[in-house]
């Protein structure tokens, strides 16, 4: 190991000049008297001195690295000894040895660190010359790896202190609602925020409740029809609604309702994931809760503006054609400007100021996707569009090849047939599938992502399917699935805009065809839609 990995493992034992400790202290007088010498010490060497943790027959503390015998024990695995430093041409002539503390005889055992370092050595001194014994050797040897038990254990100790006060640290300082559970339910954990949210102090919960406080008791039970039907087993109406996934290895995330303590509800976004031990037991639940009234509200305002705007179609075509420039434009100035911010000075701020970059970058992205999104949504407008024949395999093709990175990221299996020719606008067709491939591909979470494209004929139309192996979507979202703005899953595992699938819609009823979806969670989805064949 070299010498900078050394001096790293030597420090992070946190031991350099630290009060005497008497664990060490009975080592040491346990060495002198084992070794019979009048000199023992615990050594440690680090980049400029050996500083003692311990000693017995001497009054000093550190002497200078190049004045170390130490620093030799260091070097090797064994122990190291100098019977008669006077009749040894590397010592003889050391001020240790003509001077105080006339050393004639040393003999050091290395310190062995957990990691295969030696940070230090146990050693005896005399001021005669001297031979250790076998045994002596023997035993000086085992104070050496008893020694290092005792600065693991104290390693150990710090850790667990620090790691205690960290965790602490984050449960008061969390926005979000943090609850732990024993494996039968009973509150273990109760954040500062969830004291804030729901109004109970942590001593009136911990130890003496469930959840089941928090929660509606008409959600509760309807939820455990849906998890009946969904898991083909009975679920109870009560805590096995929240765990049962969890206790089958994934986590579960969805909005609920929490009640507080004084009755009022708010809405929460609530994942619940099992606690295991180092042997895989389950030793209890984690429920991580957050506040989502303002997403709610603001969700529900996007919605009111999404009626708006199509009660409006004609003002929405006149902003479309406005704003193209003079929202894009700045934008794309804004997104471009916080990546070369964010290109120019990475790693030279602090890591603080690197994330808050990181989500302006995300932040100005995500704005820039869905102002384009909005746009594109009101310029394809309402009626039906100029048709021409268009063969589908163009479209598609241009579709993959935009998805390309998304398709070698995920490397994601594209299974195509053949295309038919339909009538059509070809440039929303293109976006049309970009949409639903790239749909299929955001939600793949199989080993081997798979996408199957394919086409057959019904009557005068032709019915295309983009088939994925996916997440899949719950009944009771089927019908809300092509809404604009609506999202089943938070942006931080799904990131979208929730105007992609919508788009899909118009395009389809612009081509006078019809859209839909067959799905089942976690079997994957089918999205198929139709378009006039050619001459029908």
């Amino acid at each position: 190991m070299n010498e900078q990995a050394r001096l790293a493992s030597l420090h992070s034992y946190d031991v350099l000049d630290t009060p005497p400790e008497a664990e060490f202290d009975d080592f040491t007088r346990l060495a002198s008297q084992i070794c019979g010498t009048p000199i023992a010490l615990i050594s440690l060497v680090d980049a400029g001195r050996q500083w003692f943790k311990s000693r017995v027959g001497l009054d000093i503390g550190e002497t200078p690295r190049e004045l170390a015998f130490c620093a030799y024990t260091v070097l090797g695995d064994n122990i190291f000894e100098v019977p008669d430093t006077l009749k040894d041409e590397r010592f003889a002539d050391h001020p240790l040895v003509t001077g105080a503390p006339d050393i004639r005889f040393y003999a050091g055992a290395p310190l062995h660190a957990s990691d295969g370092s030696n940070i230090g050595s146990v050693c005896v001194i005399d001021h005669v010359p001297h031979h250790l014994t076998d045994g002596q050797r023997d035993a000086l040897t085992t104070l050496g790896r008893q020694i290092m038990r005792q600065l693991e254990l104290r390693k150990s100790a710090a850790h667990s202190a620090r790691d205690a006060a960290f965790s602490h640290a984050i449960l008061d300082s969390a926005a979000a609602s943090i609850i732990s559970t024993t494996p039968e339910g009973t509150i273990t954990t109760f954040s500062h925020g969830s004291e804030q949210l729901l109004g109970y102090a942590a001593d009136e919960v911990v130890g003496k409740m469930t959840p089941a406080i928090l929660h509606d008791p008409a959600e509760v039970a309807a939820r455990a029809r849906e998890l009946t039907a969904e898991l083909g087993r009975p679920v109870s109406a009560g805590f096995e609604v929240f765990v049962c996934k969890s206790c089958c290895g994934s986590s579960e995330t969805r909005e609920w309702t929490y009640i507080r303590k004084d009755g009022t509800r708010v809405p929460v976004l609530l994942s619940v994931s099992a606690i295991v031990d180092a042997d895989h037991t389950l030793t209890g639940f984690l429920g991580v809760a957050r506040d989502i009234t303002e997403l709610k509200r603001a969700q529900a305002d996007l919605q009111h503006l999404a009626a708006e705007l199509s009660r409006s179609n004609s003002d929405l075509e006149k902003f479309a054609c406005i704003a193209s420039h003079d929202l894009q434009e700045p934008l794309r100035m804004i997104t471009s400007y916080l990546q070369l911010l964010q290109r120019r000075y990475k790693g030279r701020l602090d890591e603080q100021a690197d994330e808050f970059i990181g989500f302006a970058v995300d932040g100005a992205a995500r704005l820039q996707s869905l102002v384009s999104g909005l746009l594109t949504f009101a310029r394809i407008g309402t009626g039906r569009t100029a048709a021409v024949p268009v063969d589908m395999n163009v479209p598609l093709d241009t579709a993959l090849e935009n998805l390309k990175l998304t398709i070698a990221e995920k490397e994601a299996m594209i299974i195509r047939e053949a295309m038919p020719t339909v009538c059509g606008d070809a440039a929303m067709l293109a976006q049309l599938l970009q949409n639903l491939v790239g749909n299929s591909l955001k939600f793949c979470r199989e080993p081997t992502p798979r996408i199957h494209i394919s086409a057959k004929a019904s009557g005068e139309e032709w019915i295309i399917s983009i088939e994925d192996n996916g997440i899949g979507i719950e009944p009771q979202f089927l019908d809300r699935i092509f809404t604009i703005f609506e999202r089943l899953h938070s942006y931080a595992d799904f990131p979208g805009t929730g105007i992609g699938l919508a788009l899909c819609k118009k395009i389809v009823e612009r081509h006078g065809g019809r859209i839909w979806v067959t799905s089942e969670a976690g079997k994957g989805s089918a999205f198929s839609f139709s378009l006039p064949a050619v001459g029908g």
